[in-house]
């Protein structure tokens, strides 16, 4: 038996019942959720589709927002059919679909935050919602731009230095050129064409080491492609008032139907409402019409009665009689209006 760090305990116990959270919310069976995988390595929390596990660092002390994020990405690719090796049609690019994921990871820390009890959210969220301030925004926007400086200063390195290493090549080509020497400028040139992808990869490599490192570059990049697919997806998730939808059709929905319908100042509810909605709603309607038809019994003696018969409109005598008449005549247009 795997001895656990009282973390790796605490960890565990967050994730079973995150797991009894989520089954309840969408109907997944506890047993069909993924694998927790503890890792003794310092990593972010990842949820693997194609072996449906989730797998986080031993280190990880934030375990509400966690194991909730990673349950929220496995509900929203089980739900649209997105597991093991189905893969996206060519139509749509799963690396620019990324904002739309991450904002479903969010959500995901939302669903597990509201489904707990008092206690148990101060002990896995430190009594604290699932946010994305606009302080957040704004530091995911710095660490963006300075992975993007890094990458520029990385590309305008190597160019530098792919210059210097073909600078005499190409020297002696515009000599023979000069000397009018077509033979020695077809060698140079030759000798240029076949030794720039070698001298490149050199340029590259000493690029990278004149910026720390291939370790130091996946960091910066890294923390770029985080910032950048994390601060839409949080941004739209953090404003949605998770009590006018129906979860499990929202996390269904076509990654472009959320993008246009959720990624926005003024999220379209309607296209994700309750399922109660329309039952209620047509209950409504039912009323409505009972209502009607009730004015329209109530009417429809008066009608009947002698001083509204054909003699006494003829004679004009019950200028009553032409009100209920026409009352009628609107209580069925009401009716069909209702229809």
């Amino acid at each position: 038996m795997v001895a656990h760090s009282e973390n790796e305990k605490r960890l565990l116990a967050a994730y079973a019942r995150a797991k009894e959270v989520f089954s309840e919310q969408f109907g997944i069976p506890v047993k069909e959720m993924p694998t927790l995988v503890i890792t003794q390595k310092a990593m972010q929390p990842h949820y693997d589709r194609m072996h449906n596990l989730i797998r986080i660092s031993s280190q990880e002390t934030r375990h509400g927002d966690s194991v909730g994020e990673e349950l929220g990405h496995y509900v929203r690719d089980r739900l649209t059919n997105d597991m093991g090796n189905i893969m996206h049609p060519p139509s749509e690019k799963r690396n620019k679909e990324m904002t739309t994921h991450e904002f479903f990871g969010l959500l995901g820390r939302m669903v597990l935050y509201k489904g707990l009890a008092l206690k148990e959210r101060e002990a896995l969220f430190e009594g604290c919602y699932p946010v994305y301030t606009v302080n957040n925004q704004r530091a995911d926007v710095l660490r963006a731009r300075a992975g993007q400086i890094v990458r520029r200063s990385l590309q305008k390195t190597k160019e530098r230095l792919l210059g210097q290493l073909i600078g005499p090549y190409e020297k002696s080509y515009g000599e023979s050129l000069a000397k009018k020497d077509a033979t020695g400028a077809d060698f140079w040139r030759e000798k240029i064409k076949k030794s720039l992808p070698e001298l490149a990869a050199v340029a590259r490599e000493n690029a990278i080491n004149a910026h720390g490192g291939m370790e130091e570059l996946q960091r910066f990049m890294t923390h770029r492609y985080d910032a950048l697919v994390h601060s839409r997806g949080y941004k739209f998730a953090a404003q949605l008032e998770t009590d006018k939808v129906d979860l499990r059709r929202l996390f269904s929905l076509p990654e472009r139907d959320v993008r246009m319908h959720f990624f926005r100042s003024d999220p379209h509810y309607e296209a994700a409402a309750p399922a109660q909605a329309e039952p209620n709603a047509r209950k409504k309607k039912l009323e409505e019409i009972v209502a009607i038809l009730l004015v329209l019994a109530v009417s429809i003696p008066a009608f009947l009665a002698p001083s509204f018969t054909g003699y006494a409109i003829a004679q004009g005598a019950s200028g009553i009689g032409v009100l209920l008449l026409g009352l009628i005549l609107l209580v069925i247009f009401m009716i069909i209006k209702v229809l």
